[in-house]
């Protein structure tokens, strides 16, 4: 079955693994491969993603089609209907849904995008220090794509994202969240994730900047956030 997109004022979803972790990139990266290392107080978390050098990681602004595609999902389970990781829909409604010009150049931006997030591999590896316990889960970002008389899109998502909604495990962000610039949109996202339901919550400059990945250089960034705080 197809979702057919036609839905406005949708509440607007991300999910929590590309929250927690820099699996997007501020700039079209075309290094290989990229891992990082997270250590908690239940688990040590390797985070992998690889892409085909010739045509580059996923961007933060390429995710605001991932974001589209949860933000449906998310709304047809809502209303009771079975939902598929098989997404069918009119180009302009994504145009809109994320503030981006309709002109010619959006068009051939967009299929740029499309070929990062098929490009993309992302693998998960946790341990559990407790029992000992792993678990592994490597998935693409998009499965493949048709381009339909131009306007229309058919996009294949991995299994994986009817998995993070059938757990819940997706955020709701700020209708304000595409006026934002690309690191402000990571600075944001990471703090949702770990306020949580609280009303506050505190982290190390350095730690939050390690969790970001980004690739300015560190002074850059501390200059960033605490201009975000001003």
């Amino acid at each position: 079955a197809l979702i057919v997109v036609n839905e406005k004022d949708l509440s607007i979803r991300d999910d929590l693994s590309s929250v927690e972790f820099p699996i997007f990139t501020e700039t079209s990266s075309k290094v290989p491969l990229r891992s990082h290392t997270y250590l908690s107080k239940i688990s040590k978390t390797t985070v992998e993603v690889r892409c085909f050098p010739d045509i580059g990681n996923a961007t933060v602004k390429d995710k605001e089609l991932w974001i589209f595609a949860l933000s449906h999902m998310m709304a047809a389970k809502n209303r009771g209907e079975q939902i598929t990781n098989v997404l069918r829909f009119n180009l302009i409604d994504f145009f809109k849904f994320s503030g981006r010009s309709q002109g010619g150049r959006s068009y051939a931006l967009f299929e740029k995008a499309l070929q990062r997030l098929e490009s993309t591999h992302v693998t998960i590896d946790r341990t559990f220090f407790e029992t000992g316990f792993t678990i592994k889960y490597p998935y693409k970002l998009i499965e493949n794509f048709f381009i339909i008389d131009k306007n229309f899109v058919q996009i294949t998502f991995p299994s994986r994202i009817i998995e993070l909604i059938m757990r819940n495990e997706v955020l709701a962000l700020d209708k304000h969240y595409f006026d934002l610039t690309v690191f402000e949109r990571q600075v944001y996202e990471l703090v949702l994730r770990r306020i949580g339901k609280k009303n506050s919550f505190s982290i190390s400059l350095d730690k939050l900047i390690a969790r970001l990945g980004s690739s300015q250089t560190t002074k850059h960034q501390k200059q960033a956030i605490l201009a975000i705080v001003k």
